[in-house]
């Protein structure tokens, strides 16, 4: 009988999670609107790097392609939204025919790089991926002339909001007794798209195709001998974790109403796979809390570093090393760095990672 009692216990905790999951990230939102709406923007913001995320974990996790440019998928979902929801070129289409075709866009972008990349292998390719990676940036630079495309460095302004069943998300929802504002409705619509990407990560890897995409990336010669062809699958992977990404570039730039090749620059693809590494490939809940972790240390040390910062620079004596130290965006990279030193040495699989591996 003491034997059945905490096992019951733990069942009932295991049957509670997906409830508990579910009421926290519903409630989420609620709460940080009481704090400010900075707080509601930087939600939003995890929930995009969280999109990206997967979308790289397909290429990355999966294949064990490592793709040093990811962030091209991403500006380029972007900027289609920007084109085709805009005062720029003067369309304006509806936001749920432009997600899907920005999606679309960036997913042939993945093909067309995929072709001549996915034949290397090792640094090779992901040099490539670098370079596909820059000449991106360099391309939106320069497609302001003679034909004015992308504007140049000055990026596309006024982006139209998201308007989806009567629904303007640029302005605060009331109905009854329920208040939303709109980085609250961003949210939730994120949240949804999340959501369903999660599901059909699930479906994928538990199919034959997500089968292919793990015995490609443990064993490419073991696979070939077993009637996989590795090329076709590894374009199909860069298929579809292009088309996450470029779906969330799509949502980044209505969100933000502007979009400048600042924006999507080595730095970021960077900082997308470094969600990755720390969450762990295969494991959605690592990636999620990787995202907290990378998006929430900033907005921390903003809110706790400024009485500290101001202390130090009343001391009139103190060097200038020692006020940089208290700088949020230094300490933000070196709690980073540390992080990803610490699980390179004590969990090279993830904060997450799968419990198959950590048992061998």
């Amino acid at each position: 009988m003491s034997i059945s009692i905490p096992l019951r216990i733990r069942k009932l905790a295991c049957n509670m999670k997906p409830t508990i999951a579910i009421i926290l990230c519903l409630s989420l939102p609620l709460m940080a609107g009481t704090i400010g709406q900075t707080w509601e923007r930087n939600l939003d913001f995890i929930l995009l790097y969280i999109i990206q995320a997967i979308g790289l974990n397909i290429i990355l996790g999966y294949t064990g392609l490592l793709n040093l440019g990811f962030a091209a998928f991403y500006g380029c979902g972007a900027y289609c939204y920007a084109l085709l929801a805009s005062p720029h070129l003067g369309i304006h289409l509806p936001a749920l025919v432009v997600l899907p075709i920005s999606g679309l866009v960036a997913a042939i972008l993945g093909l067309i790089v995929g072709a001549p990349a996915l034949r290397l292998k090792g640094d090779y390719f992901a040099l490539l991926t670098i370079g596909f990676g820059q000449v991106f940036i360099d391309l939106i630079n320069n497609l302001n002339h003679p034909v004015n495309i992308t504007n140049g460095p000055q990026g596309i302004l006024s982006i139209d909001p998201f308007k989806i069943l009567g629904i303007d998300f640029s302005l605060p929802l009331v109905m009854g007794k329920i208040h939303l504002s709109s980085l609250q409705l961003h949210y939730y619509l994120f949240l949804t798209i999340i959501i369903a990407l999660i599901y059909v990560c699930h479906l994928l890897k538990n199919n034959y195709v997500g089968r292919a995409f793990m015995a490609i990336r443990e064993n490419e010669i073991a696979a070939r001998a077993c009637g996989i062809k590795p090329y076709r699958y590894k374009m199909l992977s860069f298929f579809l974790g292009a088309f996450c990404s470029g779906v969330g570039g799509a949502l980044f730039a209505e969100l933000q109403g502007f979009v400048s090749p600042s924006s999507f620059n080595l730095l970021e693809s960077f900082n997308i796979l470094t969600i990755v590494i720390l969450g762990g490939s295969e494991s959605m809940v690592g990636i999620i809390a990787s995202c907290v972790f990378m998006l929430s240390v900033p907005e921390l040390l903003r809110s706790w570093l400024p009485v500290v910062e101001q202390l130090i620079s009343t001391e009139s004596q103190s060097p200038s090393w020692i006020r940089n130290l208290f700088d949020p965006e230094v300490i933000r990279q070196s709690i980073i760095g540390i992080a990803i030193v610490l699980m390179a040495t004590f969990r090279p699989n993830g904060i997450f990672s799968d419990k198959r591996k950590l048992l061998k």
